[in-house]
């Protein structure tokens, strides 16, 4: 048997020990505490939570310890919409201009149809592998090999592979991250402003006559495009016509003019708005029939004009010109 007293004794021991220990892990806890802000975490709540590291940290609790600290912007997180960053600006005392949220675009059209191959490719399903094989199975060395490396770099699977072998965005689920961006090796995609939906669908910077060769919609550089847009939003560089979509309107005259047919438009025109005329201001002076490149304005001298909204490619041409500011752009309902 073992002695009771002995017993007493060791129970006694360990309790007096383990006060000695909890002392001791917390003096120790307060002396090695790390301070946080408090902002930090109402900053993470307002934030994403996609973890998708676009905006260069390793997620989102890292950038809003940056944020709270003053290192980060908050335009460096692209995934986060107006309202957070609106809400984000004020939590912090900050001031943030309104921006139009872009999505990504595929800069190629050359879809089985459309585009030639040099051979079929058996190997490993990712481009970057296909690539190591003579820069493809494409005969345009630009073109999109489809092998889904922007579609496994997507982190909200807003990207697919269609059946004309192309990659393809879901606009409603992509964020403009950019991972697409950085995983194609072929660079064929860019962020463009969601409310522009011209676009240029070509990459290749070869001569008109090996385009010709390789792609039936591929870019001639014919300079059609170039010398239609009103706005000088199009100019052509190294053999390829490329938008600045600072000066674009997406009135689509270079999409009428192009003889490949390599501009296309992806925003349908009924989500456009169109000019009109407010009758009770319009002079009859034909200034926006004589300005708009499509006739969408009819009527007679001296009297009311109206603008057909069938017509009107929202360029905006007869707005500014027009003398007694009548026109507007309202809603195409």
């Amino acid at each position: 048997m073992i002695d009771s007293q002995i017993i007493i004794s060791s129970v006694g021991l360990l309790a007096g020990l383990g006060a000695v220990f909890g002392a001791g892990l917390a003096y120790a806890s307060k002396m090695f505490a790390i301070e946080t802000d408090p902002n930090v975490e109402k900053v993470f709540e307002l934030l994403p939570g996609a973890n998708c590291g676009a905006c260069g940290y390793a997620g989102c609790n890292a950038y809003a310890a940056a944020l709270a600290k003053g290192d980060a912007e908050i335009g460096d997180c692209p995934v986060c919409n107006e309202e957070r960053r609106q809400n984000l600006a004020k939590l912090l005392g900050k001031t943030v201009s309104i921006t139009i949220p872009k999505k990504a675009r595929c800069l190629c059209n050359g879809s089985k149809s459309n585009a030639k191959e040099k051979f079929s490719y058996m190997g490993v399903y990712d481009c970057r592998a296909a690539i190591l094989i003579g820069e493809g199975p494409k005969k345009c060395f630009y073109g999109c090999i489809g092998l889904g490396a922007c579609v496994s770099a997507c982190p909200f699977e807003a990207m697919y592979i269609g059946d004309d072998g192309l990659s393809h965005v879901i606009d409603e689920r992509c964020t403009s991250c950019g991972k697409c961006v950085d995983a194609c090796p072929k660079n064929l995609y860019v962020l463009v402003p969601q409310d522009k939906g011209v676009f240029i669908n070509c990459s290749s910077h070869d001569k008109g006559k090996v385009v010709k060769e390789a792609c039936k919609v591929g870019c001639i550089a014919c300079g059609i495009c170039v010398n239609r847009c009103p706005f000088n939003a199009i100019s052509m560089q190294n053999e390829l016509a490329v938008i600045d979509y600072d000066k674009c309107t997406s009135c689509g005259l270079c999409i009428a003019g192009c003889p490949m047919h390599t501009i296309n438009d992806i925003i349908p025109k009924k989500n456009y708005p169109y000019a009109k005329i407010d009758e009770g201001k319009c002079n009859g002076c034909e200034m926006c029939y004589r300005v708009c490149p499509v006739d969408a304005p009819s009527g007679e001298l001296k009297k009311k004009f109206v603008i057909d909204k069938d017509k009107c490619i929202h360029c905006g041409l007869c707005i500014p010109k027009c003398p007694t500011e009548a026109i507007e752009f309202v809603k195409n309902l």
